[in-house]
Formats: structure tokens, sequence, C-alpha cells
């Protein structure tokens, strides 16, 4: 789709017609994304810019990028601390009354070879 804007020959005089058609499409992109109207990819397409480079227009016309108040990430995150809490308690007390058989045939041999592994879980 194309839309034609008349403008006065003396502001198109200030730069070249390529220069206003990107201004134009980041304006666009910017009021569209700070209102909530696009997403952020959609909006980088239209101002013709990668993620990264559309991210630095926002910072640089103040647009926010995360639109979360302090209070809800707060909240999101003790809600998360508190499920995080409740799986670990449900891990523990699960493991805490099953017998686990481990294999300790490696440790054997390692202790044999001289061998000192680094186990991660």
């Amino acid at each position: 789709m194309e839309i034609a804007i008349n403008l006065p020959n003396d502001f198109v005089a200030l730069q070249p017609i390529k220069d206003i058609e990107h201004d134009m499409r980041l304006s666009y992109a910017l009021w569209l994304f700070k209102n909530a109207k696009v997403t952020l990819s959609k909006a980088a397409e239209l101002a013709t810019l990668d993620i990264y480079d559309f991210l630095a227009e926002c910072k640089k016309n103040e647009v926010p990028v995360i639109n979360v108040s302090r209070e809800d990430l707060l909240g999101e995150l003790a809600a998360t601390q508190n499920n995080a809490g409740l799986a670990l308690k449900a891990f523990l007390k699960k493991y805490q009354t099953e017998k686990i058989d481990i294999d300790t045939r490696i440790f054997d041999e390692d202790r044999k070879a001289n061998v000192d592994r680094d186990f991660r879980l």
C-alpha cells in the first residue's frame, strides 16, 4: 500500500526524498510500537531496520521497550521465586522418602585410576 502526503516544496528541499521517507516510516513505526499497535519486530520491519537498530531508535526517542511497572515486575519475580521454592520442596520431599540406587562402579574405577571427576546436577 502506498500513502501520498503533500508537503510544501520548501520542506521537501531540506533533505532528499529517501531520507524523508525513512524518517516518516521510522516515526510512524515508533508511534505504533509506543501505543502497542504493533510488535517490536513489526515496527522494526516497517522502519526497515533490524530489531537491534530499532531498539537503539527507541532508546534515542525515549520510547519504552518494556512496558511493565516496577510493582508488576516485583510481583512476577516473587511468584516465580515462590513457584521455584515449591518445586524444590516437592523434589526434596519425593527423594527423601525414596531410595535412590546409584551405580557406584564408575566411582570405584575412578578411585583405582586416581581420576577426579566434576559431577554437576
